[in-house]
């Protein structure tokens, strides 16, 4: 089993292009849900279900992966704004927090941008587009 699959481990959701779950808060639940039967522990930045500015968004992305409680930082969906939330990222304390990043869409931006400063990403596994799809 990888770490980040290891039941009990905590992971950051964040919304940094689009705060989907205020939209479609049933789809949003139900990710979380079949995250936590894999034994998962979501645990959501402030900006998850109401959209935030670039800035806030930024700061819960820094928030998210310098929490030493989680494994890796999941997004909820993609969006159409993200590039304006990389220019508020500080890579250096991404770098000293390194930990896997999973989404896609317009998080393509983020993934490269971590991709390019020596963290781990992958393109897909947001919690709505991914995980609350049927069949899971």
């Amino acid at each position: 089993m990888s770490p980040l699959a290891c039941p009990g481990n905590r992971v950051s959701i964040v919304s940094p292009s689009w705060a989907g779950p205020q939209h479609f808060p049933g789809v949003y639940e139900q990710g979380l849900e079949r995250l936590q039967a894999r034994g998962l522990e979501p645990v959501e930045t402030p900006t998850v279900r109401v959209q935030g500015s670039p800035k806030e968004r930024a700061r819960d992305l820094m928030a998210a992966f310098t929490d030493p409680t989680t494994v890796a930082v999941f997004a909820t969906i993609g969006g159409d704004d993200q590039l304006t939330v990389l220019p508020h990222l500080d890579p250096e304390v991404l770098r000293a927090h390194p930990k896997p990043f999973l989404g896609y869409s317009a998080n393509t931006n983020l993934l490269v941008y971590l991709d390019s400063i020596g963290i781990p990403s992958l393109h897909g596994g947001a919690v709505m587009g991914h995980f609350a799809r049927p069949g899971g």
